[in-house]
Order: structure tokens, then sequence, then C-alpha cells
């Protein structure tokens, strides 16, 4: 062991990690982080959707995918969003489609939208391994979206290879993060490319070099301001050719 990393390996397995990651999120962890970090205020839930709308118009988005979906945070800010656009989701609105790997926080999501009435058909899964890919067909969504969660992928070109994958020709990527700081991740940094990137162009060249086309690069100006927001977030939307 070297610096915390295994010798004769720069990094832990994907494997191995899938592994660990399943094993540790228990029920008790799972309603532990939900008290303290899982679930947003209305008006929170309203400031990212006015970032989203800023970003994007939401047009013609029939199917949504909500990857590393953990108890629906952007579910709920989802069907906020609809619900401005008079397309609620449980009257003909879009439909939303969950994937979860931890498989006690996706019973907690099936709880919550059940109690919140928002329809979503949930799958447990991770993402970003070709193992991944038959998680859904081709081109099924519209849109796929993702909040917090690239910077804990392992591998995320695998993970934007999947997503567009899935997509439809058309279809778009619509990615929420942070510029958070290596201190604040304790020895799992390491594990992740993303994980304590502070330039706001590492994802959009990433996602290009998974083929996809930069709409739009920026700063969530509107949850940043929010006083609850330690760390800085950003807004990157995509499109598949």
């Amino acid at each position: 062991m070297s610096n915390g990393i295994p010798l004769g390996g720069w990094r832990e397995s994907q494997r191995e990690f899938r592994e660990r990651w399943i094993a540790e999120w228990s029920a008790e962890k799972v309603a532990a982080y939900q008290l303290c970090a899982g679930q947003l205020d209305p008006e929170q839930r309203e400031r990212h959707v006015r970032d989203l709308l800023e970003a994007h118009s939401f047009r013609d988005v029939r199917r949504i995918l909500d990857v590393g979906s953990g108890a629906g945070t952007v579910c709920e800010i989802l069907a906020d969003l609809c619900s401005q656009l008079n397309q609620p989701v449980d009257e003909g609105g879009p439909e939303f489609f969950a994937l979860e790997p931890a498989p006690e926080m996706l019973r907690l999501l099936v709880s919550r939208m059940k109690q919140l009435g928002i329809p979503v058909q949930a799958q447990e899964g991770f993402c970003d391994s070709e193992s991944d890919i038959g998680h859904y067909p081709p081109e099924y969504f519209d849109l796929v979206i993702s909040r917090q969660v690239t910077n804990g992928l392992y591998d995320p070109l695998g993970a934007f290879a999947n997503w567009k994958y899935w997509l439809r020709p058309g279809g778009t990527v619509i990615v929420m993060d942070g510029l958070f700081d290596r201190a604040g991740w304790g020895s799992d940094v390491d594990l992740f490319p993303l994980a304590a990137t502070k330039s706001l162009s590492t994802v959009p060249y990433l996602l290009e070099q998974a083929g996809f086309c930069i709409c739009s690069v920026g700063m969530m100006s509107s949850i940043n301001a929010h006083p609850l927001t330690r760390t800085p977030r950003y807004l990157v939307v995509a499109q598949k050719p």
C-alpha cells in the first residue's frame, strides 16, 4: 500500500467498488442520508426548476431517465417543472424512469414517489459499464438527466456511451453537478475521475468525446444563490446528433 493506493493497481476495480458500495448503502445509511442531505425544500426545488428552464425548453420530451436517482430528488424537481409547463406527470405529461444501483435507496424512491403521486418506473442498476447497456432499449429516451452523479462515476466515458445509446437522435443530456473539493471526499476521491474537478470544461469535453454536441455550459445561478448551497453547482446541456 502506498499513499492509500493498492500496490499493483492504481485503484480498486469497478467490480470490487460496486460490491462494496451496495453493501455500504444499508437501510440505516439511506435513512440517515435522506435526513441530512437527500431532500430539498420547496424553494430549493423551485430554484432548480428556474435553472433548468433557463438552460432547456423541455419541448417534445416524452420519456425522461433520471440516472443515479437516489430517493427521487430529480423526479420531484421535474414534476414541479412539468406542472409549471402545464404538463403534469399524472395527467399525460412525460413518463419518468429512474435508474438507481442501491436496492435500499430504490425501495425508498418507490415508496416516496407513491406517496407524492409521481409515477416513476424504477430500475435497479449502475450506468457506467458495457454490462449496463441492456437496462433500456436503444433510442428510448428523449432526455437523460443526472444530479450530483457524474462526480461519482467510476467510468464517465462508459456512462456517457450508454446514455447516448439510450437516447433518440436529437435527444438531450442534462448534467447538474458541483465543483467539489478533494478534502470533502475521503479515500474514494481517487476512484472517480470527476470527483474533485474544478474546471467547467471537463464534463463537456468528455461528453464531446462520447459523441455529443454541447449546447450550453454554465453555473446554476439560482440554486447557487440559495444560502444552503455551499458548493458551486454547474449545468451542462448536450445533444445526441
